[in-house]
């Protein structure tokens, strides 16, 4: 499991020449090892998720964009799946559940094939860690 912690997250409607924009944030992020950029288009809207030190390129960037959402003060637990995790039911769904069980809110769920990213306030950091590092144990 890894943390990362100062984010920021926002939703704009996609537009044309968003994604030359959204480049150019990536490509100053890249340059920063520590930095964390996460893009997910859909159809009609695009998330970046991206460490608070890179807002200001991000607002420059997308200067006029129409902004869905807007959060600031969040933080990303990364869990690493195990090989052969796509052959085991539920097994995404179980830290969700977790976490719904103890109140925790989620502002996004972010895959790879053996990634799962979970969104969650700043708030409610130390509550995700405890119940994500009991999970360590049972998995």
């Amino acid at each position: 499991m890894s943390i990362k912690t100062d984010l920021s997250a926002f939703t704009v409607e996609t537009a044309p020449h968003l994604s030359e924009r959204i480049a150019a944030i990536q490509e100053v992020g890249w340059r920063d090892s520590q930095a964390l950029i996460t893009v997910t288009k859909g159809v009609w809207e695009s998330t970046i998720v991206l460490s608070n030190n890179l807002v200001p390129t991000l607002k420059k960037q997308l200067e006029g964009a129409r902004y869905t959402y807007e959060y600031d003060k969040i933080a990303a637990f990364t869990l690493r799946l195990e090989d052969q995790h796509h052959e085991t039911p539920g097994l995404i769904q179980y830290p969700l559940q977790l976490l719904a069980w103890r109140g925790i809110s989620l502002y996004q769920v972010i895959t790879t094939m053996d990634e799962v990213t979970l969104l969650v306030a700043q708030k409610d950091v130390e509550a995700c860690f405890q119940a994500l590092g009991a999970l360590r144990n049972e998995w």
